[in-house]
């Protein structure tokens, strides 16, 4: 068939040159490639393209880092929004910026630690930084170190008031303090300002527990488990809802995947007490493996 048009001459094509402003960016990116290799690495770990002019506003663009996060967060990919950030506040640690969102990523994927040392370094160069206050409290809270979590979220509230983050790790000191009325207001206060924080809803629901009111108890770990299906702790208290009410299925059922996501999440204190829980649901209401499956 190729040789019946032999004669024919293909129309010749315009050889396609590449901007000059491109070109210039291939042959630094070649010359300084050791040194842009890090920025280049995460640009890939964090779901860039090979695309020239994409990976140029990933290197070079002032603040698309930033916005390349946020992007991932409102995703809900926060594994993807910590790649995006982790060089930058490892590589400038006294970039207030860098060291919030960074503090404010691992403290949202539980990574406790990591948030606590990022949010420690923001408030020592920023005194004055309210939300690095705030996830100080939040993180030191999940070490015990109520002391620190309580004059933390304090000192936030007096530098901005209109925080949720603070009135949720107060509410839930008052609660693991057993003063579950002052509890009820700080978390309520919290609902109001965030009432899209499915900790808040969460946190409520334990309160409601508490106080044996299974309906608004039950109403308040179903808001956390719309906004966040995700949420352990929305199962957890869901569970135990069920449980109250006498539904062997459900109780079951959410203490599993109370279970399952706090294992995802490495947390291995309330994977055992999930765990726990289950077991003893089980045994409560005498069930059989067919009786937990449902048709």
């Amino acid at each position: 068939m190729r040789d019946d048009f032999a004669d024919l001459e293909a129309p010749q094509q315009k050889k396609k040159t590449q901007p000059r402003k491109l070109r210039i960016f291939i042959i630094t990116l070649l010359i300084a490639g050791a040194a842009l290799s890090p920025s280049v690495y995460l640009h890939f770990k964090a779901g860039g393209s090979l695309n020239p002019v994409d990976l140029y506003q990933f290197v070079f663009a002032s603040g698309n880092e930033i916005k390349r996060a946020k992007q991932w967060m409102q995703k809900g990919e926060w594994s993807k929004a910590r790649d995006t950030m982790q060089y930058y506040y490892t590589m400038e640690p006294e970039n207030p910026n860098y060291l919030a969102l960074g503090a404010e990523i691992n403290y949202q994927m539980g990574r406790y630690q990591e948030a606590l040392n990022l949010a420690q370094a923001l408030v020592k160069l920023d005194p004055e930084q309210a939300e690095g206050h705030a996830l100080v409290g939040a993180c030191a809270i999940h070490f015990k170190n109520f002391a620190e979590a309580r004059a933390a979220s304090q000192r936030a509230l007096e530098l901005n008031s209109y925080l949720a983050l603070p009135y949720i790790t107060l509410g839930n000191l008052y609660l693991k303090g057993e003063q579950v009325d002052r509890a009820l207001t700080f978390l309520k206060q919290a609902g109001r300002l965030d009432p899209r924080n499915s900790q808040a809803w969460t946190l409520l629901s334990s309160a409601y527990l508490k106080q044996n009111e299974l309906e608004n108890a039950m109403l308040s770990a179903q808001t956390a488990i719309e906004l966040e299906p995700n949420s352990p702790g929305g199962h957890f208290n869901l569970g135990r809802v069920y449980f109250q009410k006498g539904d062997a299925f459900n109780s079951v059922q959410h203490m599993q995947q109370a279970e399952d996501l706090y294992t995802a999440r490495d947390d291995r204190i309330w994977t055992a007490q999930a765990r726990q829980n289950k077991e003893f649901m089980i045994k409560y209401f005498k069930l059989r493996p067919e009786d937990i499956v449902r048709p």
